[in-house]
């Protein structure tokens, strides 16, 4: 089994993270890893982080659409970010003109950092920065095209932070996220909506399931962000597993766990184009920051499917509490 060579620790003991989005489904996660590991983290958001992690963080709450935190960073003086703070509501974000703003933002933001004394920048792409790939998707060779908002900003934010980071003499890093999945996932994601239809008895209408993709669990998301912001290395990572799986497998193999298999209906909504095939190369992953994804696909499902069901039997029994009084 392989593990992270440099993660958190390689941080160092006068490291200080800062980390945007903390609120968010990865945000959260990243900063329970940074608060395990004892690393000296600053957090940023509009809303207030998970009751578990704030004792473990200093939270400024702050917009950084609308808020200068150039006087916040000069006080702080990080060490390092983790950026993940952007447009990310399901079925919205990929077209949303907000994204644009957010480019806007994080440009201010990285330019305060550095100000301030930053050594390191990592921030959250994502594998629709890719053109459409027919085999895995590699760093170095896979041309890169966006078709959507979401996608062209990402790619221009990329551009813009490694050319600042240079200019600063600074290191900045793109971590290129695949499919991100795991318990707790936001509303509208694939795998929860699956979930909660089977643990409901419900019909599941489905594509015809033929996109083969990578799903990465938020954890190992989490600790790979860790691990490249430890490394201080430059350029794109993808973050990703290296093993892709057909939708349409994945939602049979939760039919399976569930024993409901026949709720799922696939070919029910239209797919509206050709399958994609998005999987990642991840021997830069592996190789040069020291990390390898832990947790595999029949896991990972296995432990959503499970959080879902108690989530769902704990409501149940709130509504009948409800009921009763």
């Amino acid at each position: 089994m392989i593990v992270a060579r440099r993660g958190p620790s390689k941080l160092g003991a006068n490291a200080r993270v800062l980390v945007t989005g903390g609120s968010g489904y990865l945000g959260a996660q990243v900063l329970r890893e940074l608060g395990a590991a004892a690393v000296q983290c600053h957090a940023l958001s509009r809303t207030v982080p998970p009751p578990e992690v704030r004792e473990l963080i200093a939270w400024h709450r702050t917009d950084l659409l609308a808020d200068d935190v150039s006087s916040l960073l000069s006080a702080i003086r990080p060490t390092h970010c983790i950026h993940l703070a952007w447009e990310a509501t399901p079925g919205q974000y990929r077209q949303s003109l907000g994204n644009y703003d957010w480019v806007a933002a994080t440009l201010r933001l990285a330019r305060s950092f550095f100000s301030a004394g930053g050594r390191h920048f990592t921030s959250a792409g994502s594998c629709l920065e890719y053109a459409q790939p027919t085999d895995a998707c590699d760093e170095a060779t896979t041309p890169i095209g966006g078709d959507c908002p979401y996608a062209i900003c990402k790619i221009e934010i990329s551009r813009l932070l490694a050319a600042l980071a240079r200019d600063c003499k600074a290191s900045f890093a793109d971590g290129r996220i695949f499919y991100l999945y795991g318990p707790g996932e936001p509303a509208g994601k694939l795998i929860r909506s699956i979930c909660q239809g089977l643990i409901q008895g419900h019909a599941v209408p489905l594509t015809s399931g033929l996109d083969f993709v990578d799903f990465v669990y938020r954890d190992d998301a989490a600790k790979a962000l860790l691990a490249m912001t430890g490394a201080q290395l430059n350029g794109a990572f993808n973050i990703g597993t290296g093993r892709g799986i057909l939708v349409r497998e994945l939602a049979t193999r939760l039919g399976e766990i569930a024993d409901k298999a026949h709720l799922l209906q696939f070919g029910k909504v239209p797919l509206g184009r050709e399958p994609a095939r998005i999987v990642a190369a991840t021997s830069r992953l592996i190789s040069e920051v020291g990390y390898r994804p832990l947790v595999e696909i029949d896991e990972g499902l296995h432990r959503c499917f499970d959080f879902w069901a108690a989530a769902e039997s704990q409501t149940g029994a709130e509504l009948l509490y409800a009921a009763r009084k």
